[in-house]
């Protein structure tokens, strides 16, 4: 009790005088701790944050399961896609088509395709594909 009494009157800065006593200066009183209150706070805070950790934690994998089954349902909406076919539009013969034409009546040719792409860009993936199909067979 002197030594704690000795740091209060030098925190304070007061010096005592000749013939007189710390205690008239400065009272100390002992006084026991609660911790019975201070005990039950510390475990009510542990268990909020021990809450929070959980609640964490699983955000973050909610966060992931949500994006997997987003990408699932996805990927099965893009599976039951059908491509499309695009038709072809075949312009009027230009009057040099007896000299383009080989042996087959309907057979598409290189100088044939050349000019319905000139005439017609966006029929190009289909015409390649047609011709290519009446080469193989």
């Amino acid at each position: 009790m002197q030594a704690l009494r000795q740091i209060v009157l030098n925190a304070l800065g007061i010096k005592a005088a000749a013939g007189q006593s710390l205690d008239a200066l400065v009272s100390l009183q002992e006084v026991p701790f609660q911790t019975e209150p201070v005990s039950a706070k510390i475990e009510q805070i542990q268990s909020a944050t021990r809450v929070q950790g959980w609640i964490d934690g699983a955000s973050r994998y909610v966060a992931v399961a949500v994006a997997a089954f987003v990408l699932l349902i996805f990927w099965k909406m893009l599976g039951k896609q059908k491509p499309e076919s695009v038709p072809v539009e075949l312009l009027a013969s230009m009057p040099r088509d007896s000299q383009r034409q080989l042996q087959g009546a309907n057979a598409l040719t290189p100088e044939l395709l050349n000019e319905l792409i000139k005439q017609k860009p966006a029929n190009v993936g289909t015409a390649l594909r047609d011709w290519v199909a009446v080469k193989k067979s």
